[in-house]
């Protein structure tokens, strides 16, 4: 079982934005390539993450389409110790 912790001020640092929305970018193109549709990262708006053997990053991220259509996206991002990226949820946010 791992631990997830919110990550408020993880998203202030430039570095730490690159990052996950490159991860947030190849985890849309596999729900793209999969699902043939064509929704773009349109920003980072919260992350949690924890691990200890793999670093897991859950992030919500607001997505376009070059049609003006707009909707919210979960990822789960999982980095092993290699720096091999696996993405095992990716989906429109859930509405409870």
């Amino acid at each position: 079982m791992v631990t997830v912790f919110p990550m408020p001020y993880y998203l202030t640092d430039p570095e730490n934005l690159v990052m996950l929305k490159g991860y947030a970018e190849k985890a849309l193109k596999k729900y793209n390539d999969t699902n043939s549709t064509c929704w773009e990262v349109d920003d980072i708006l919260k992350v949690n993450g924890g691990g200890c053997r793999s670093f897991i990053f859950y992030i919500t991220l607001s997505v376009k389409t070059h049609k003006g259509e707009k909707d919210y996206f979960q990822a789960k991002v999982v980095i092993d110790l290699d720096g091999h990226l696996d993405f095992p949820i990716v989906r429109p946010q859930v509405n409870l």
